[in-house]
């Protein structure tokens, strides 16, 4: 449960690929992706994308990182190198945050990280939409001009009595202390994803994204988009986000993988996905082709992505299995791999939605994950210099 409430997916930084064995899977090619002799200007791809092309609904958190003394953890009982869950007596630590340090504030959660990230890659404002639930308080507020300070389409349900989820840093030297107050972002109800108005969005969209979090949250809502999704023949992702959630969603797992287009997961998720659903095996390759092989409600092929931290990034659709090596970052650049696996999703989607290779794909994954592992927290810079190579 601590883990859902902040969001501690700590994935990967994964490779820039030169193997081009993968564009030679013709059955996968034709499914899901353009060749690479269709490539085009990146920035003129994406202006051709229409409005709200992808849609993804998550737990919407305002991070809020701050270099803070010793003395502040012990005032609060907090631990250096440690996380907990908010309680009553940690509510004004919060406040006491704000109020004596200087606050860099950052619209999180793990599928609103992915999907600013991918609006941040593909710059065109709004062609990304997020659903989530927050409380009608100043965090509220001060999340969504984060959120939308990207050019993202925040589409939040509100709760007024309650507070907006929050996940607090407390940086201390190379240590961080967390403390997650979820509140209402666990809040979400699949009425207000049925309002016409939202429902409209819906229809337009032709991707969507939930990370595997939101499933302790809301799952109707996650039903209902993956049903419409294979109605109207769109794409439907998922990243399994945990081991926790892989063993304890079982049987929403098992209802949900016959609509799953790409699913995403580190190795430690796959193997256990995989123990759930009674597949057990040592060998990493065995068990990604046998999730990929899971019985789809169409014909389409399920693209399986799976990091595995400095080690190749794998991709199989099932009948075909490639790894991608990862390139290593010196450890001075490294500040901080939270967010990191977030990113490379992000990454990833800003080029599938617009139908690149899947060298583009894992390659623009790899290097939104990078710009991550180099910055505190899921933050980015104001311009993206990202160019298809």
């Amino acid at each position: 449960m601590l883990t859902v409430c902040i969001y501690m997916c700590v994935c990967v930084c994964v490779c820039y690929m030169s193997h081009i064995w993968f564009l030679q899977s013709n059955h996968l090619r034709q499914q899901l992706y353009v060749s690479s002799s269709q490539r085009t200007n990146n920035r003129k791809e994406f202006c051709k994308l229409k409005t709200g092309v992808l849609v993804g609904i998550g737990n919407p958190l305002l991070d809020l990182e701050a270099d803070v003394p010793p003395e502040f953890l012990k005032k609060w009982k907090l631990k250096e190198d440690d996380a907990v869950l908010c309680n009553d007596k940690l509510i004004p630590m919060f406040f006491d945050l704000v109020d004596n340090y200087k606050v860099q504030f950052i619209a999180g959660g793990s599928t609103q990280n992915s999907l600013r990230v991918a609006q941040w890659m593909i710059g065109k404002p709004h062609s990304v939409t997020y659903f989530g639930c927050i409380g009608g308080d100043h965090f509220g507020h001060v999340l969504r001009v984060k959120a939308e300070e990207v050019g993202m389409n925040a589409v939040y349900q509100i709760r007024p009595k309650e507070k907006t989820g929050t996940c607090a840093t407390c940086i201390v030297g190379q240590s961080r202390s967390l403390c997650a107050h979820l509140a209402a972002a666990n809040l979400f109800s699949v009425d207000y994803l049925e309002l016409q108005e939202n429902w409209k969005l819906i229809e337009k969209a032709r991707y969507f994204y939930v990370a595997g979090f939101f499933m302790s949250s809301c799952l109707p809502a996650i039903y209902k988009i993956a049903e419409h999704a294979d109605n109207a023949s769109k794409y439907f992702m998922m990243n399994l986000s945990a081991t926790f959630i892989c063993s304890t969603m079982k049987e929403h797992f098992v209802r949900l993988f016959p609509y799953i287009d790409v699913l995403f997961g580190n190795e430690k998720e796959a193997f256990e996905i995989a123990k759930a659903l009674g597949f057990e095996s040592q060998c990493l390759k065995e068990v990604v082709i046998c999730i990929a092989n899971i019985e789809k409600a169409s014909n389409r092929s399920r693209l399986v992505v799976v990091t595995q931290g400095p080690k190749p990034v794998i991709i199989s659709d099932g009948s075909m299995f490639q790894t991608y090596p990862v390139p290593q970052l010196a450890d001075e650049r490294i500040v901080d791999t939270s967010g990191t696996g977030d990113a490379f999703v992000g990454g990833f989607l800003s080029q599938f939605i617009a139908e690149r290779s899947i060298e583009e794909c894992v390659g623009a994954g790899i290097w939104a994950s990078q710009v991550i592992l180099q910055r505190s927290g899921c933050s980015l810079p104001d311009l993206c210099d990202y160019h298809v190579l």
